[in-house]
C-alpha cells in the first residue's frame, strides 16, 4: 500500500505542475537552438568578391596534394 500511495502522490503533484515542468524543460533547448542559429546566421554573410578570387578556384578548395 505504501508504494501505491507514493505513486499517487507523485501523480497528483505532476498533474498540478505539468505546465511549469514542461515549460521549464523546453526553455533550455529552445535557447540553445536560437543561439546556435544566431551564430550560424552571421556565417552565411561571408562572401569573397569575384575580383579577389583566383582563376580556377571553382567549387571546393584543393587542399590535398596531387
Amino acid at each position: 500500500m505504501g508504494l501505491a500511495a507514493i505513486m499517487w502522490q507523485e501523480y497528483v503533484y505532476f498533474k498540478r505542475k505539468f505546465g511549469s515542468i514542461t515549460l521549464g524543460s523546453m526553455i533550455s533547448p529552445v535557447l540553445y537552438l536560437i543561439a546556435f542559429g544566431w551564430g550560424l546566421g552571421g556565417a552565411k554573410h561571408t562572401h569573397v568578391p569575384a575580383k579577389e578570387r583566383k582563376a580556377g578556384s571553382e567549387g571546393m578548395p584543393k587542399t590535398l596534394p596531387r
